[in-house]
């Protein structure tokens, strides 16, 4: 028997706060030896971590073969898989293995294979339930010949004397049938002389696949692939349906350089079209080095050791990106183009364990020693446990209020059972006819369940859901749903509960859809493509009350919506739509009727998000009176201002949920309460509850109360609207205690998928709404007031059009009669078309609007100003969801760390489908770190963000640098900048009180303390927003000292001059102790310090260091072994006088820390009386972890 050790270690040789050092990567023990690598980082783990992982082997002693593996064996059960393996002649015929499994114990999980007399192949393979399948090979060149999967579905294929596939044949009812639905051709025509294509390009081979059916009739698009001499692909033809419905061929193009690099690519484009190209260049290490996309706009990478800057111009300004290395190659720092920093901290195995956003917030992620995800802590979400079974399957999660799920496995790994506190649902596999290996059923115990059925090919045909039942059984109500395939598999016609049902039309020889009709509307069509583009796009299609729609997309080939059009004279809609280089728009008019055509204007900043907008007459060009709004952001994408709303308050970053918004005061004046889990509860007299996973459980205002059910996969079942406010547990008399409003949904997905919803209103007719999708969306509505439609059943049908997010601006009814018509802000706020708010930002029609569906296809909420996005809640009003996401979109950009934000604040080029996961915004960084990945941060929850050691690297305001680097004192600051005649550098802040500056400090520090007297060291200030910010954070007043609360160099050491002459007031001090987040915008956080940007001078400069805190984190009774080493922890800031720092700091009243600090310190000295400056901070920020103090400006002893 064998053992082997994974050891990896990792030593942080610097510096435990501020500074670039350096970690060495020591040895990989088990995985060979690497050499000594120095690795550039900004960030380190505070102390050598070593990771162990142990697996055990044992062999056969004649075979060789390797007979069991037990990893981990003297781990926990959770750890502990024993795999054991037996052999046919060499094969394997069994694995084996055996572990904990959670809630099941152990057990075993056991695959096995059968092989060919002549071992060569495997004859059938079993999973672990086992079920079979089985299994031939074609004997010469080892290809597949047929495959008979679990249900019986049986494929073959044939090839030919070189061993290239010729065919493959589909849908025997048997083994041993003859006949078969379809099947795929490929042949092969080989240029001998080289076949030529455009660029003088040579073509040695063509392949082209054919799709036909059993009769050898074309059933789908037929593709041609071309082949270069090194067999590279240089073309692809498709058929495809053409601008007028005509057949036409699509061609696809790729060059390459003389390495082999992939240097162009072509848009699609038609024969009569020229194509358009991204081309790529690459250094001689083959690296990108530039980007052309098909508008000619330019990328740039540029490489400077460790440093990577990506630039593009865009509306004439430079953006410039860059991402830092260590050098394994994984990011370690990212600056976005308005240099906000964000910090990537790796463990010893690779694995990714601290994200450090702009603001120093600290997402902090924990492993076990396999690498599992055990732990993950955010200020916004709260701390996240993660428990496994020995397989590595998730098998519980504690979320941020402590509450927790269960989950259950089969032998194959798949969900069986999820058990929250206050929904357990189960799901059944495999006892379905002709489902094994599917979904059969899954149930919940608030009554819900839905059950598959599948015909003789194992395709989906229906759904049967039902409400008020047990375990599946017969329920209170039911909806069932099915689907018809045609001979050829695809999909035909689509029967919805009520009996209504519609027929998919397609191309007889290409297949592409081309119709939907519908018998109960007397065959009538409901929606026709016309024509499309070389991409597949539907680019002309017309409704069924005959309203033509036609979409065009950008002449570069970039496929940008440019403008649509609908509807006699346009009159329908006519949408145009101006971008700029990265394809954000710049403007966008609405000109269906000329009295009321509107364009809409709208500016973006270096990070694309949208900061201001307004409107213009499309006659005159005149600006809508009211219409303008501009947006403020801060570093980490928090809006700190909107111009409709009022002024954004957050909590400081280092406290808990520092991105949700906690009021707002202006416009509107909006009070919110969270729960520990980060989910708002209270917006003024609003209240909301959620689901243990997260989900919108209830939602009220004034007027309204809508709660809502939902199943095991996070899929709305259920949604109840009453008249009274969710605080009052009955009606009023006039309301009654029933809901005035009831919807059921039969939806397919949590992700904008529609299909069927039955809403019931008091005093109404039943609505029964089924959805008529063409192209990916939703065309058509189609309502009826019976629940069993027939043919001359009275049918409404509400045609649907769109805008280029996919928002519903129009509906239609018969004869192209305009029913309604919708505007959403860019934030998504319904407005007429006008541009006035709606009442209640409730859709035109309020409760009896033809849909409820609107912006970017989501349900809004009536009567609350709020927009249901499946996975969350969103308020288009404040721009925010009302809780965090548990998804981060893109972890190497530190925007995506603002949990609230909706889509990257870009919602005019993004959107969200699921409420968690935004989709066709503009990546900031596009990154693959080398050994180790960035992924990690959203498995199963958020991302968090303490306080913790943030780089501070940046450009100073006259160009100098403000460096951070290691140094005596460990946070040795060169600040050289000139003021009033003044240069100062090298201890920067600390020591300004030295010398020349004694005097003004003097001055100053007895006007800092004489105000803090007076306001017993509450820092208020003389404005109005001031003196509201502090009423409603008096418990958090002590909290902001004057360098806490962003009181900048460049205006202490101008305000040093001016007081020194005498020429100071009252008032100007008040103003220098404001907190930062009313007159600055923060860029970087260093330990309770901020480098923040001047109102005055716009200059960005660094306040405090981070030794503000050592003599209060280092206790007094060993000053002298401190001092014996340069440590003087009796330094003060120079702006804290003796009574503000009593009162703004010591006044917090914390004595002495709990746990031993003081008496730890002493077991440490005792241990190390040898002990360097460097070591001192090493234990120090080693003890700052194990204390949890990274976030809090705070003084562990008394004074």
């Amino acid at each position: 028997m064998k053992k082997t050790s994974d050891l990896r270690r990792w030593i942080a040789d610097a510096h435990r706060g501020i500074g670039i050092g350096r970690g060495l990567l020591l040895a990989a023990a088990g995985m060979g030896t690497l050499g000594a690598h120095a690795a550039e980082a900004f960030w380190f783990t505070d102390q050598q971590q070593t990771v162990v992982r142990n697996s055990t082997f044992e062999y056969d002693p004649t075979t060789g073969l390797l007979k069991k593996k037990i990893d981990q064996p003297d781990g926990p059960a959770s750890q502990k898989l024993t795999t054991a393996l037996t052999y046919d002649r060499g094969n394997p015929s069994s694995e084996s293995r055996t572990g904990w499994a959670g809630a099941q114990g152990e057990v075993t999980r056991t695959t096995g294979a059968t092989w060919s007399t002549d071992g060569r192949f495997p004859t059938q393979r079993t999973n672990a339930l086992p079920q079979p399948e089985k299994l031939e090979f074609d004997p010469a060149f080892g290809g597949m010949t047929l495959r008979v999967d679990p249900n019986g579905w049986v494929t073959r294929w044939e090839y030919d004397g070189l061993g290239r596939k010729l065919f493959e044949r589909r849908g025997y009812a048997n083994e041993t049938a003859q006949t078969y639905s379809d099947y795929t051709q490929w042949t092969y025509e080989a240029c001998s002389s080289g076949c030529a294509i455009d660029g003088g390009v040579t073509v040695k081979l063509i392949v082209t696949a054919t799709v036909k059916s059993s009769a050898n009739v074309q059933i789908a698009p037929t593709v041609k692939t071309y082949l270069d001499e090194l067999n590279r692909e240089v073309r692809v033809e498709t058929e495809t349906l053409g601008a007028s419905g005509q057949v036409a061929t699509a061609y696809k193009d790729t060059r390459y350089d003389r390495r082999g690099n992939v240097a162009k690519v072509s848009q699609p484009y038609f024969s009569d079209a020229s194509p358009k190209w991204t081309s790529t260049d690459f250094d001689n290490l083959g690296r990108k080095t530039t980007e052309t996309a098909p508008n000619d706009s330019i990328t740039t990478i540029t490489y400077q050791g460790l440093d990577t800057f990506t630039k593009i111009t865009v509306r004439g300004e430079t953006r410039v990106r860059k991402s830092t290395a260590d050098n394994l190659g994984r990011a370690v720092q990212t600056a976005d183009a308005r240099s906000n920093l964000t910090g990537f901290i790796y463990d010893a195995t690779g694995a990714l364990a601290r994200v450090i956003g702009p603001y120093g917030d600290v997402v902090s992620i924990g492993y076990d020693v396999l690498g599992r995800k055990t732990s993950q802590s955010d200020p916004d979400l709260g701390d996240w446990t993660y428990g496994y079974n020995a397989f590595g399957e998730l098998v519980s999660q504690t979320n941020g209020l402590k509450k927790t799920t269960s989950i259950t496995y089969d032998a194959l790994g798949r969900m069986v059972k999820r058990a929250d506190s206050d929904l357990t649902s189960s799901f059944e596999y495999d006892t379905a006819a002709n489902g094994l290996g599917l979904l059969a059923k899954t149930y919940s115990d608030n009554g819900y369940c839905r059950e598959h059925g599948y015909d003789g090919q194992s395709r989906p045909t229906t759904t049967i859901m039902k409400v008020g039942s047990t375990a599946c059984g017969n329920g209170t109500e039911a909806l069932s749903a099915s689907v018809g395939y045609d001979a050829y598999g695809r999909l035909q016609t689509e029967t919805f509960p009520t009996g209504f049902t519609v027929t998919h039309g397609r191309h007889a020889t290409l297949g592409i859809p081309t119709r939907i009709t519908s018998d109960q509307l007397g065959g009538a069509t409901l929606w026709t493509r016309d024509g499309g583009d070389a991409a597949g796009r539907a680019t002309a299609f017309s409704y069924g009350n005959g309203v033509a729609t036609r979409v065009g997309y950008d002449a570069a080939g970039m496929g940008w919506i440019e403008s649509i059009a609908a509807g006699p004279g346009n009159g329908v809609q006519y949408s145009v739509y101006k971008r700029d280089e990265i394809g954000q728009l710049k403007s966008r008019d609405d000109s269906f009727d000329a009295p009321q055509g509107l364009s809409e204007w709208i500016d973006t900043d270096q990070l694309g998000r949208v900061k201001g907008y307004y409107r213009k007459a499309l006659v005159d060009q005149t600006e809508v009176a009211g219409s303008r709004v501009a947006v403020v952001y801060d570093a980490v994408g928090r809006i700190v201002s909107k111009t409709d709303v009022g002024t954004y308050y957050y909590a400081q970053p280092g406290g808990k949920r520092p991105h949700a918004v906690t009021n707002v005061r202006g416009a509107v004046n909006v009070d919110y309460e969270y729960d520990d889990a980060g989910q708002m509860k209270v917006r003024n007299f609003a209240d909301y509850l959620y689901t243990d996973a997260g989900y919108l459980r209830m939602a009220g205002g004034a007027r309204k109360c809508h709660e809502f059910l939902y199943q095991g996969e996070g899929m709305r079942v259920q949604q109840l609207i009453f008249d009274w406010n969710c605080r009052q547990t009955s009606g009023q008399p006039q309301n009654g205690s029933d809901p005035s409003a009831r919807t059921l949904y039969l939806h397919p997905d949590a992700s904008n998928g529609l299909s069927f919803e039955r809403e019931t209103r008091r005093g109404q007719a039943t609505q029964y709404k089924h959805y008529v999708v063409a192209d990916g969306r939703p065309v058509a509505e189609v309502v009826s007031a019976v629940g069993a439609v027939a043919n001359g059943t009275p049918l409404t049908v509400n045609y649907l059009h769109y805008d280029h997010l996919g928002s519903i601006v129009a509906v239609t009814r018969n004869g192209g009669v305009v029913a309604e018509r919708r505007s959403f802000d860019p934030w998504g706020r319904v407005r007429e078309t006008t541009g006035t708010p709606t009442a209640n930002g409730d859709l035109p029609g309020g409760g009896n609007a033809a849909t409820d569906r609107g912006f970017t296809l989501h349900e809004h909420l009536e009567g609350l100003d709020l927009i249901h996005m499946n996975g969350r809640a969103y308020d288009p009003l404040l721009a925010r969801f009302t809780s965090g996401d548990k998804v981060v979109a893109e972890p190497y950009d530190g925007q995506s760390y603002d949990r609230y934000a909706y889509v990257l604040n870009q919602p005019l080029s993004a959107t969200d489908p699921t409420g968690l996961v935004p989709v066709g915004y503009e990546f900031a960084f596009q990154l693959q770190a080398a050994g180790g990945s960035a992924t990690g941060v959203s498995v199963g929850t958020a991302i968090s963000l303490p306080w913790g050691n943030v780089p501070t690297t940046t450009a100073g305001g006259n160009g100098q640098t403000v460096a951070p680097v290691a140094g005596a004192n460990g946070t040795v600051y060169g600040l050289a900048m000139e003021l009033s005649g003044i240069k100062v550098s090298t201890f920067g802040v600390q020591w300004l009180g030295k010398g020349t500056l004694d005097k003004p400090r003097d001055k100053l520090v007895e006007k800092l303390d004489a105000f803090s007297e007076a306001t017993t060291g509450a820092f208020q200030g003389s404005a109005d927003s001031v003196r509201d910010f502090n009423r409603r954070n008096e418990n958090n007043a002590l909290l902001f000292p004057p360098l806490l609360i962003g009181y900048p160099v460049e205006a202490f050491l101008r305000d040093q001059a001016r007081i020194a002459s005498g020429n100071v007031t009252q008032t100007d001090v008040v103003f220098a102790m404001m907190p930062v987040v009313l007159r600055v915008e923060a860029q970087a956080t260093v330990r309770g310090a901020e480098a923040v940007v001047s109102t005055r001078t716009s200059t960005p400069l660094l306040a405090a260091p981070a030794a503000l805190h050592d003599h209060h984190l280092m206790p007094r009774q060993f000053k002298s072994f401190f001092s014996a080493r340069g440590i003087d922890i009796d330094m003060h800031t120079v702006t804290l006088g003796n009574i503000s720092h009593q009162k703004g700091i010591h006044g917090l009243g914390l004595g002495n820390m709990p746990g031993r600090w003081n008496q730890q310190w002493g077991e440490w000295i005792g241990k190390n009386p040898n002990a360097t400056a460097k070591d001192i901070y090493q234990q120090l920020g080693s003890m700052m972890d194990r204390f949890n103090l990274n976030g809090l400006p705070i003084h562990p002893y008394g004074k």
